[in-house]
């Protein structure tokens, strides 16, 4: 992601080591210093704190998670898992963001769910154009479609 701005972290610590020779003596060594780490804002890659603060700091760095929510077809999640993996390689050769793939535990069954974050509704539709427009991406669609019941999408703003 290329959200604006950074944040910076200082760590400080302080390690001591003691070491004792059996009838040889002891000796202890101390090491004290300052760790700063620089992380971008919104950087979904890296942990979620340095995301948290700076998105509470700096508004215009929105992130959207786009869900995009499949009931499959009786007997068919196995296949259709196999094939969300195809299509999840195509996606990121395509430069499309990441996904998590998600699966019922309650609920509706045979729901199969592809998670994604993006920076903006522009970027999102900017890589879904991309992305749908090659002739892999086409003809991996014409596969997975017979084994969807029905599908939606939902965007969300994350707000912390």
């Amino acid at each position: 992601m290329n959200c604006t701005g950074t944040c910076t972290f200082t760590f400080a610590f302080t390690f001591t080591f003691a070491v004792a020779f059996a009838g040889a003596g002891a000796f202890a060594f101390t090491f004290t210093g300052r760790l700063r780490v620089r992380a971008r804002a919104c950087d979904v890659r890296g942990g979620g704190a340095a995301r948290t603060a700076m998105r509470s700091r700096d508004r215009r760095c929105l992130v959207i998670v786009v869900r995009e929510i499949f009931q499959l077809h009786f007997g068919k999640a196995r296949e259709a898992i196999e094939l969300a993996r195809e299509g999840r390689r195509l996606e990121e050769a395509a430069g499309a963001a990441a996904s998590r793939m998600l699966v019922d535990v309650t609920g509706t069954h045979y729901t199969l769910v592809l998670e994604a974050e993006y920076e903006s509704l522009a970027q999102f539709e900017e890589r879904s154009r991309k992305g749908m427009d090659t002739p892999e991406w086409k003809a991996w669609y014409a596969r997975f479609v017979p084994l969807v019941r029905e599908g939606r999408r939902e965007i969300f703003r994350v707000v912390e």
